[in-house]
Parts: structure tokens; C-alpha cells; sequence
């Protein structure tokens, strides 16, 4: 079966960092997201933080599906939802968590 060379990349990046698909889409959610706080955001964290991993975890799975869709005539949409999912993960939880600080030091 042939893939695509961004099927080829992924795998070398898999092998050489010696990390799971889903362990890359975790890291990936967090490095972009705490880019963004630091760049986009000063340093503020807050939900418009997370539209770069959004964007990105989108783009990476349009480009999954079309290659599925491509080499085996198929689109694995629940893949694409668990990825997506995996990649926004923890950037939302800490959006969370800091609503939730904020929220407990205005009533202290």
C-alpha cells in the first residue's frame, strides 16, 4: 500500500522520537497552545488561546482523511475525532482550571 509522504513524515517523526500517535498529539496540543499564550496572549491564558490547536489538530486530520480517503477509500471520521480530541485535551483543561481559579479569587 502506498502512502503519502505526510503519512511518511508522521512515521518518522513516530520512530525517531520513540513516542505513541496519540502521545505526539498530546505534546503537539501543548507546545502550540502555550505558544500562543506567550506569543498571542502575553502570557494570558484564556479560550482564545486554544483556536491555534484547534486549527492545527483540524488541519492535520482534513489531511488524514483526504489521504484515507485517497489510498484505502475510506475516512476514518472516529480516528479523526480522537485525535482531534487528544490535541485539545489539556489545553482545554487549563483553560478550565484558570476560569475556575479566577472564579474562586473573586469570591475570596
Amino acid at each position: 500500500m502506498h502512502s503519502s509522504s505526510y503519512q511518511d513524515f508522521k512515521l518518522l517523526v513516530m520512530n525517531v522520537l520513540g513516542l505513541s500517535k496519540d502521545a505526539i498529539h498530546l505534546y503537539l496540543g501543548l507546545a502550540v497552545f502555550f505558544l500562543s499564550v506567550i506569543i498571542l496572549k502575553k502570557g494570558k491564558v484564556d479560550l482564545l488561546s486554544v483556536i491555534p490547536v484547534f486549527l492545527l489538530a483540524i488541519a492535520m486530520e482534513s489531511r488524514d482523511l483526504y489521504d484515507n480517503y485517497q489510498h484505502m477509500d475510506s475516512m476514518f471520521w472516529s480516528y479523526s475525532l480522537h485525535d482531534i480530541i487528544n490535541t485539545l485535551f489539556w489545553p482545554l483543561t487549563i483553560v478550565a482550571l484558570e476560569k475556575i481559579r479566577v472564579m474562586c479569587k473573586k469570591h475570596n
